[in-house]
């Protein structure tokens, strides 16, 4: 199963555009992705997050 997000690059010229508040919106997007690459490199290797 190919679980990649395909999107399209965009320069961003001001970042609060996107993360208006750093601690509640970027640390938890930031985290979340980490958690999905951990979870992705997981099951590449068969160990579950059991």
């Amino acid at each position: 199963m190919n679980t990649r997000k395909v999107g399209e690059l965009e320069e961003i010229k001001n970042l609060r555009e996107v993360w208006t508040h750093e601690a509640r919106e970027f640390a938890m997007w930031l985290a979340q992705e980490e958690s999905d690459r951990t979870d992705r490199e997981n099951q590449r290797a068969g160990r579950s997050a059991d």
